[in-house]
């Protein structure tokens, strides 16, 4: 999977079109390999879900494309942000922890795609 930015018009999106990773954050949840979710809510709280466990923080975004997320603890990570795309389909994002280099994709998935999104309605 590529993690280069957007530059050139051949870059597609899946589902909606973000204009930048804000708007993809807040867009659509993002799914790990591991199967936990992330969601990111506009007021600045994001939920990480992992199987039946459920952690509540904070998130903030920079212009430079850090993603900062502090959790319960004092516990606090920081990442740079990228469009991940399968060729030039942008699928989720990539976040590359900046201490260790160790990256993650999280795939979108958007709110029609979630087992409950009909009953929510």
């Amino acid at each position: 999977m590529d993690i280069e930015p957007l530059n050139t018009p051949e870059d597609m999106f899946v589902g909606s079109c973000f204009a930048d990773y804000r708007s993809a954050l807040l867009g659509a949840d993002l799914v790990y390999n591991d199967e936990s979710t992330h969601r990111f809510y506009a007021d600045g709280r994001t939920v990480h879900t992992r199987g039946l466990s459920t952690t509540t923080g904070t998130w903030r975004l920079t212009r430079g494309g850090k993603l900062t997320l502090s959790w319960p603890n004092r516990h606090r990570k920081s990442f740079h942000i990228g469009w991940a795309r399968d060729d030039t389909v942008v699928v989720g994002l990539s976040l590359t922890e900046r201490r260790s280099g160790e990256t993650t994709i999280g795939r979108f998935r958007f709110v029609i795609d979630s087992p409950s999104a009909l009953s929510q309605e």
